[in-house]
């Protein structure tokens, strides 16, 4: 009878642990972050839309910041940097220890500080692949890139072919099963022919986990 009932209770207490989710959390997610994670509805913005007479506009919301289009580039760049800026930290020991777990990976390496000390550092793949993003902003526009100048062009491309990997990857990974409908227009060629094209609507709700929340906890990390 004992047995049994310690069976019923192992069995118990692993029915009422939350099962990892997006909300909840992961093995993979830093555990110290997991109690911070919320999520939130959020409409994307920035689709292109069509007037009646086929011309093509992009529609921002003006109540979030800015990070691509008309603007100086000191503004974009300032807006990125908030973003992403001082996006690693000082690990702990414990987390050290479970990053050393992974055997397919060589053990971490200290990182000397401004001040003098060597610290293990770390940092969330969400802002790495912002990170990314960046740099491909930064070469579309013909900004260049930190890599690039130090190290050449050929770097810089490897950086580039990275970072583009790196976001297929992320995408693939969290597959957003938010429905895109696709919208018929009229509107004209570069040679100003008509043509019909197909304009993916992307301003449906989508939920995400609560990125003022991830910050939050990152920075109390820094």
């Amino acid at each position: 009878m004992a047995s049994l009932a310690l069976v019923q209770s192992i069995a118990l207490i692993t029915l009422t642990l939350p099962a990892p989710s997006y909300l909840t959390g992961f093995t993979t997610d830093f555990p110290s972050a997991r109690s911070h994670i919320a999520l939130t509805q959020k409409r994307f913005t920035s689709p292109i839309r069509a007037t009646l007479n086929g011309s093509l506009y992009r529609v921002d919301d003006p109540t979030e910041p800015t990070y691509t289009g008309d603007h100086p580039t000191e503004q974009l760049d300032a807006a990125w940097e908030v973003l992403i800026g001082d996006r690693y930290f000082p690990l702990t020991d414990q987390e050290i220890s479970q990053l050393n777990a992974d055997a397919d990976l060589p053990t971490l390496e200290p990182v000397t500080l401004k001040n003098g000390t060597d610290r293990f550092l770390g940092g969330v793949d969400a802002l790495h692949s912002l990170h990314c993003l960046d740099a491909l902003r930064r070469h579309v526009h013909g900004q260049g890139d930190h890599i690039g100048s130090l190290l050449g062009n050929e770097v810089m491309m490897m950086h580039i072919d990275h970072c583009i990997d790196q976001l297929r990857q992320t995408i693939m990974c969290s597959a957003d099963l938010t429905p895109v409908t696709l919208r018929p227009i009229r509107t004209r060629d570069s040679e100003g022919k008509s043509i019909l094209l197909l304009l993916g609507e992307t301003e449906r709700m989508h939920t995400c986990r609560d990125f003022g929340r991830v910050k939050d906890w990152l920075h109390g990390r820094l």
